[in-house]
């Protein structure tokens, strides 16, 4: 499904993008946050070997939405480098987030359609 991959590859993209925060000034909420997302792109990816977590729609939505929050607060709305990168992974992946939670997500690539 789309959402999936959204979440999944903004996840892993975002949590890459953390490393070079995780020595600097502020490195508490980053770390944090580099290991929340790597839970989720494991819950994404790996899920067939993870056990069932209760509520994981919601601990996926508010994760990335607070990440998404970190990434505007940190580009300031201009380019800064690895900043932007890590807020356009954080909107990828907010955006599955909500494409899940609003019964939006459809199969990707799209299934051909049978008869014209």
């Amino acid at each position: 499904m789309l959402s999936g991959w959204l979440i999944g590859a903004g996840s892993v993209i975002g949590a890459l993008a953390l490393i070079p925060r995780l020595a600097g000034a502020g490195y508490l909420i980053s770390m944090v946050l580099f290991l929340a997302l790597l839970g989720i792109a494991a819950t994404v990816f790996l899920s067939d070997r993870i056990p069932v977590i209760p509520r994981l729609r919601l601990l996926v939505l508010s994760t990335t939405l607070i990440g998404l929050g970190v990434g505007l607060a940190r580009a300031a709305f201009t380019i800064q480098g690895i900043d932007t990168v890590f807020l356009i992974a954080m909107l990828a992946a907010a955006g599955g987030a909500l494409l899940l939670e609003l019964d939006r997500d459809r199969p990707f690539p799209p299934p051909e359609r049978s008869g014209s």
